[in-house]
């Protein structure tokens, strides 16, 4: 037990989440709202493990950048001459002034928008512009290679980016193993992006929007349209040390839409995956195997940012309306989830939920729980 951590959640809430018993507590209300707390996870569940930051297709040939973010920490995506892709602290080593806000394509250089210091796309400083004087780039006791930009650790794995932040993860073949075991029925180099979402910011912790995706007890309730496919009764969890998740094998698919009258909706197998700590990765066996690769940002306590990308296999046929379709579904279903996130979210500051964190079914929520125990675990190791 770390006491610093039992403090910010409270001792009663804190004790009844690692109390025994069939029915497991949750984590108390503080793991939501509290700005301490949140600080916390910054600090180690996103920096001590690997991060999912970003998609390589949106940096595609050199020169090409993209910001993104790693718990607090601002960071850019670079795709440099050789066609490596890198990732750096977002700061210039000047004065810390972030250096780029918005995604570019085939920059020659990175620019500060405050003093114009330059660097080049490896990270190394070309230019300290004006710093010994009027034209005069370099200064006394001032030597250029101490002042790239700071390399953050980086990993690709087919389309999708990861840090890791302190430097000190174990390497990142074991910790994509688990999910890599999952898909390997699935050739993902075959897969390219054929939808790209951003759906925006919700008012929720990002705890509860990785939770939503990782059990099913909540599908026929919130969503009786868009999932009307997807029984509770099919569905199972999934657990693999720090991936976890449930599953659906649908025993009688509707075929037929009978329980919906939309064109579209979720009514084939399906797997919804979490490799700590927010790389949600779904899988749709439909008529064509889709995957479903989500960045979630957390930005504060009850903040947080949300994209999406839509792949399948390159030679599989899908016309504009399909893509539309599958778009609009995405989007129904968001909203659907949201919703449900915003009640969680207030509901956390009901002074009935001071000390508790609610229960879950050891049925349909048991991911939900592990996914919250390697909170706990990383909070309490990185303290």
């Amino acid at each position: 037990m770390n006491a610093a951590v039992r403090d910010i959640l409270g001792h009663q809430g804190y004790d009844a989440f690692v109390g025994g018993g069939p029915v497991k507590a949750g984590l108390p209300s503080a793991a939501y709202t509290s700005q301490e707390f949140f600080d916390l996870e910054m600090r180690t569940v996103f920096s001590s493990g690997w991060t999912f930051v970003g998609y390589a297709h949106e940096l595609a040939g050199p020169g090409d950048i993209v910001p993104t973010r790693a718990g607090a920490a601002p960071l850019i995506l670079v795709r440099d001459r050789s066609g490596n892709l890198q990732a750096f602290h977002n700061i210039c080593r000047h004065r810390g002034c972030q250096l780029v806000t918005e995604p570019a394509k085939k920059k020659k250089a990175i620019v500060c928008p405050y003093h114009a210091w330059s660097y080049d796309l490896n990270g190394s400083l070309r230019r300290a512009s004006n710093f010994g004087g009027d034209q005069i780039h370099t200064a006394e006791g001032f030597e250029p290679g101490d002042h790239g930009l700071m390399p953050v650790r980086t990993a690709v794995w087919h389309d999708w980016v990861f840090v890791n932040l302190d430097g000190h993860a174990p390497d990142f073949d074991s910790y994509i193993e688990p999910i890599a075991k999952q898909v390997a029925h699935i050739d993902l180099d075959d897969m390219v992006p054929i939808i790209s979402m951003d759906s925006g910011y919700v008012n929720a912790n990002w705890k509860f929007v990785c939770e939503n995706y990782i059990e099913p007890y909540h599908v026929p309730i919130a969503h009786p349209e868009t999932a009307a496919g997807q029984p509770l009764r099919d569905h199972y969890m999934v657990n693999d040390g720090h991936m976890v998740g449930c599953a659906i094998d649908v025993e009688e698919p509707a075929g037929d839409k009978a329980k919906t009258d939309r064109s579209v909706f979720l009514d084939f197998n399906a797997q919804y995956l979490l490799c700590f700590p927010n790389f949600l990765f779904f899988l749709y066996y439909g008529a064509t195997t889709q995957v479903i690769a989500m960045l979630n940002t957390p930005l504060a306590p009850d903040r947080n940012h949300q994209r999406r990308v839509v792949y399948q296999p390159k030679d599989a046929p899908i016309t504009d309306a399909e893509k539309e379709e599958w778009r609009q579904l995405n989007a129904d279903v968001v909203r659907e989830d949201w919703d449900m996130l915003e009640l969680l979210q207030e509901g956390r500051n009901s002074p009935a939920m001071t000390n508790s964190g609610g229960v879950f079914s050891p049925v349909w929520e048991a991911s939900e729980r592990a996914f919250q125990e390697l909170i706990l675990n990383a909070v309490e190791k990185g303290k």
